[in-house]
């Protein structure tokens, strides 16, 4: 089956140009964040549920992702849907990112077990603190 008949199929043909640009954009952050952690496609589609294929239509942009996969699909990745949506941040009036804001997007985009070990350093730190 050609790109274009998958196009058709998932519905992505007469998909407006922003949303093209977005999936494709989308596709570019989810192949980065994996190949950035390591993982083949294989892998990711093992973290998720799914399949090799899935991954690849996914990272190239031929067939839209389902709202309920996103999740899951940013928890294997270790990052947040913002993120991997490409959400920008939302000012808090304070202009610039303090140096905590900046160490905690830091942790967020850790995995899941190295996330909790950060936490149970700062816990612990926390607790000799008071």
């Amino acid at each position: 089956m050609q790109q274009t008949e998958l196009a058709e199929l998932f519905g992505i043909a007469g998909m407006k140009e922003e949303a093209r640009d977005f999936l494709e954009d989308l596709g570019s952050r989810i192949a980065a964040r994996r190949k950035e952690l390591g993982l083949t496609q294989i892998e990711l589609a093992a973290r998720i549920n799914a399949t090799q294929k899935i991954i690849t239509s996914y990272e190239r942009a031929t067939c839209q992702i389902p709202v309920w996969r996103l999740p899951v699909l940013a928890e294997a990745l270790g990052m947040s849907v913002e993120d991997l949506l490409g959400a920008t941040k939302i000012s808090r009036g304070r202009g610039r990112e303090s140096k905590l804001e900046k160490q905690l997007d830091r942790v967020k985009q850790l995995p899941r077990s190295e996330q909790q070990f950060v936490i149970r350093m700062l816990d612990n730190a926390l607790a000799h603190a008071q």
